[in-house]
């Protein structure tokens, strides 16, 4: 469908330009294909740079999990433990895909972009999870240290 588009509008501005030949229309055909591996692989990379920074993100918010765990009562540490576990295996799977997707062709990461975004979404659930937890434990243990 892409390919059908591209070829239409090349042949219409080989036509609006004047005389349309073989010759013109493969060379117009060409810079088209060109100019979108072009945008396609500055599309990939920067997807890549934001899929980075959101890595680095998520490892500065696992420092302060776990951080706030180490001064948490033993019960709830253990929990909070837990939570980190469980994010750090979706960070995990992410900067798995991350490679993968880095090491892609550039006809193929558009398919694989999906899944990435997926996993990044998994790791923010993950994180507003243990978070949330977090928040819980700290304000439990609050709560039974004033009894």
């Amino acid at each position: 469908m892409k390919r059908t588009w591209m070829m239409m509008v090349v042949l219409m501005s080989a036509m609006s330009a004047g005389a349309v030949t073989r010759e013109s229309v493969q060379k117009e055909a060409a810079e088209a294909g060109d100019a979108a591996v072009a945008y396609a692989r500055e599309s990939k990379e920067e997807f890549t740079r934001q899929m980075r920074a959101n890595l680095t993100s998520v490892e500065e918010d696992i420092a302060d999990l776990k951080s706030r765990a180490s001064v948490a009562a033993t019960d709830a540490r253990v929990k909070l433990n837990k939570e980190i576990e469980a994010l750090e295996d979706k960070r995990d799977t992410m900067k798995k895909r991350l490679d993968r997707f880095n090491s892609s062709s550039d006809r193929a990461w558009t398919r694989m972009r999906s899944g990435l975004e997926k996993a990044w979404s998994e790791v923010k659930v993950a994180y507003k999870k243990a978070s949330r937890e977090f928040d819980k434990e700290l304000d439990d243990e609050a709560e039974s240290s004033q009894r």
